[in-house]
C-alpha cells in the first residue's frame, strides 16, 4: 500500500484480476473510509492498470493529468450516503464520556399506567475477575461518575424516552427508545440481583471492544446508575435473528468474522445464537448481549472451541483451515 500525506491507496492482485482500494477522508465524516474498485483485468486498456496507478500517485499534485471522470465513476464504488443522524451517533460515541454524565429515562409504552422516571449518573463498569487493568479511553477518567454523583436537572440531562419492550434475558430487560435528537437506543435494565452482571458486561464494551463499536457490536454509550437501578445504554442495532436458516453465505461469513474479531480483542462471547445477532434495515449484522462474556486468549481459529462451534453451526467448518492464525482471520474481518 502506498501512503503519504496526500494519497493512501493499494492494489490487490489475484490471478489476472486486480482491485484498487483507496483510503479517503471527508471533513463531514467522523473517520476515514475505504473505497474499493470493482475487479478489473490486468490487461485492461483505456485506462490500463499502469495508468490508474500513476493517476492515484499523481492525482494530488498540481498539474497532474486528470483521468476522465467517467472512468473513476464506473470503476470506484462510492461510499453510501451517511445521514446526519449516523454522524451524530459516531461523534456521540467518541465524546459520550464528556457530553453525557447524566441521563433521564422515561417511558411512553401503551398500557403502562404511571410510568416511572429515572435520573441516572454515569458509573464505572466492574472489572471481571482476573482481568488486567485496562487503559481508560480518552476522556473517560475525568467524567465517569459514581452512583452518588449529583443528578442533573431534567432540562440539562440527556432525556431518553423508551417506547418498546424488547424482551428479557439472563441479566435484565431491554427496552428500545430514542433521545430528543431522534437517535435510537436500547436500554438494558439490570434486575436487583444482576446489577454486577450488567456492570461487568459494560466493562467489555468500554475497555475491550471500543474499536468494534458500531461495526461488530452496537455503539456503546455507557452504564448509568441511580434510583436503585443500573442501565446499560447502547445504540439500537436492529432486530434479533429468528434463526440462522435462510442466511446467505455472505451473512454466515460475517457472523463468523464478528466472533473472530471478538476473540482477537480478548473476549469469549459464550452465548452465540440467533437471538444475540441483530440485523438492521441495511442488512448489517452485529453481536449483542455480552452478559456471559469472559476474558479470553484465543489459541487460534482452528483450536478455539467457540469459533469451531460457531463455524459448525453456520456450516462453515471447511473454511477454518484457510486461516493460518487469528491475525490472518482478523485481516479477513477488516
Amino acid at each position: 500500500m502506498f501512503s503519504d500525506c496526500r494519497v493512501r491507496f493499494g492494489v490487490l492482485f489475484s490471478g489476472k484480476q486486480m482491485q484498487i482500494f483507496h483510503v479517503r477522508q471527508q471533513e463531514t465524516l467522523p473517520r476515514p473510509y475505504l473505497v474499493v474498485s470493482d475487479p478489473m483485468s490486468v490487461t485492461a486498456v483505456n485506462p490500463s492498470p499502469v495508468q490508474l496507478i500513476f493517476y492515484m500517485l499523481l492525482a494530488a499534485h498540481n498539474g497532474a493529468p486528470p483521468l476522465p471522470s467517467y472512468h473513476m465513476e464506473t470503476m470506484i464504488t462510492l461510499p453510501p450516503h451517511t445521514s446526519s443522524s449516523s454522524i451524530s451517533i459516531a461523534l456521540l460515541t467518541r465524546g459520550t464520556q464528556a457530553q453525557c454524565p447524566e441521563i433521564t429515562i422515561c417511558f411512553d409504552i401503551a398500557g403502562v399506567p404511571d410510568p416511572p422516571v429515572y435520573n441516572l449518573s454515569r458509573a464505572e463498569p466492574t472489572k471481571p475477575r482476573r482481568a488486567p487493568d485496562p487503559t481508560p479511553p480518552p476522556q473517560a477518567s475525568a467524567s465517569l461518575q459514581s452512583d452518588n454523583a449529583s443528578t442533573a436537572t431534567l432540562a440539562s440531562a440527556k432525556i431518553i424516552t423508551l417506547t418498546q419492550r424488547l424482551g428479557s434475558g439472563a441479566s435484565g430487560t431491554a427496552y428500545a427508545g430514542t433521545d430528543r435528537g431522534g437517535t435510537r437506543v436500547v436500554a438494558k435494565f439490570a434486575r436487583r440481583d444482576t446489577t454486577e452482571d450488567v456492570l461487568r458486561e459494560s466493562w467489555f464494551y468500554q475497555y475491550k471492544l471500543a474499536p468494534l463499536h458500531g461495526l461488530v457490536v452496537p455503539m456503546y454509550y455507557g452504564v448509568f446508575c441511580g434510583d436503585r437501578r443500573a442501565v446499560l445504554l447502547t445504540a439500537y442495532a436492529g432486530k434479533s435473528l429468528a434463526s440462522f436458516d435462510g442466511l446467505d453465505d455472505k451473512a454466515r461469513q460475517t457472523i463468523l468474522d464478528h466472533v473472530i474479531a471478538l476473540h482477537h480483542h480478548g473476549v469469549y462471547h459464550n452465548d452465540v445464537r440467533p437471538e444475540n445477532i441483530t440485523i438492521d434495515l441495511g442488512g448489517r449484522l452485529r453481536v449483542i448481549d455480552l452478559s456471559h462474556a469472559t476474558i479470553h486468549t484465543c489459541p487460534g481459529v482452528d483450536n478455539c472451541s467457540e469459533i469451531i462451534k460457531v463455524a459448525r453451526v453456520l456450516g462453515l467448518s471447511n473454511i477454518l483451515g484457510s486461516y493460518l492464525n487469528i491475525n490472518e482471520a482478523l485481516a479477513e474481518v477488516q
